[in-house]
């Protein structure tokens, strides 16, 4: 799943099944999805921070803005909530409408769920087979918390990794765990201000049974009101880890594009 110019969720294993039935298309044909709108407001209480306002652009900003820096643009769209209760928003990395990350957010948690497969073909992507397995975020966080100010263990990851709209084998990533930590001022230099305060959401996969030795870990560096302003990756050495992949978004431009996902219609 990685890609010189990407900033997605890395899965990727040995494949454990081999399956020919639409079952991702007809789940997800099966929401009845609402247009994008301006605002979704906040469903939080009193003395918590909403993470949707940390992990997409706000509302005044993508209608017409969206960010650049040192690798693919980052365009986003967010939708609310559909008749099962869960919104949708979307990070795509090009003008052509795609590729894309597709997270997914409820009342409680915001999760991975959809990236793409190739660069070159919409119909193509991996998306985890319960949409709503990979937390990587509680809606409301108290700012003030030690961190980690959440963490979650994942057991079942798997993921469907589709040819087409239709056609998929199954992978697992075998355990996993994310974590929030933050806010801390943080400098990314182009448009964004010195010293913003960066909550950092961690996403660690492949991991063993006791939700360590991690072979993979994603950060993704959140901002308000931009949203996402970097994303690195690392690899496990030894007992460190080494980074791979720096993409940072710091410049603000004017344009928006509509997401192309015509698996999702």
């Amino acid at each position: 799943m990685k890609h010189v110019m990407v900033c997605s969720v890395l899965i990727v294993l040995s494949v454990v099944a081999l399956s020919c039935a639409p079952h991702l298309q007809n789940t997800a044909a099966a929401i009845k999805r609402k247009p994008a709108v301006a605002d979704i407001g906040s469903a939080c209480p009193s003395g918590t921070e909403d993470m949707m306002n940390w992990f997409a652009m706000s509302a005044d900003l993508r209608q017409d803005h969206h960010l650049e820096g040192t690798g693919n643009p980052m365009y986003t769209e967010v939708r609310p909530p559909a008749d099962d209760g869960v919104g949708e928003f979307v990070w795509t990395k090009s003008k052509k409408g795609y590729p894309w990350d597709v997270k997914l957010y409820d009342s409680e948690k915001i999760y991975i769920w959809y990236t793409e497969s190739s660069w070159t073909d919409a119909h193509t992507f991996k998306a985890f087979s319960n949409r709503r397995t990979m937390a990587l975020s509680p809606r409301c966080v108290k700012l003030s918390d030690p961190d980690p100010k959440s963490t979650f263990q994942i057991s079942d990851t798997s993921f469907e990794v589709h040819s087409s709209c239709k056609d998929y084998v199954t992978k697992s990533l075998k355990k996993a765990i994310t974590h929030l930590e933050g806010p801390q001022t943080m400098n990314f230099g182009g448009d964004l201000p010195d010293n913003l305060p960066t909550i950092i959401a961690n996403y660690q996969y492949i991991c063993d049974n006791s939700y360590r030795n991690c072979r993979d870990k994603e950060q993704f560096y959140l901002a308000k009101p931009y949203g996402i302003v970097q994303w690195q990756h690392y690899k496990l050495e030894g007992d460190d880890y080494r980074l791979v992949k720096t993409i940072t978004f710091n410049r603000l431009v004017k344009g928006q594009v509509t997401p192309e996902l015509p698996c999702l219609k």
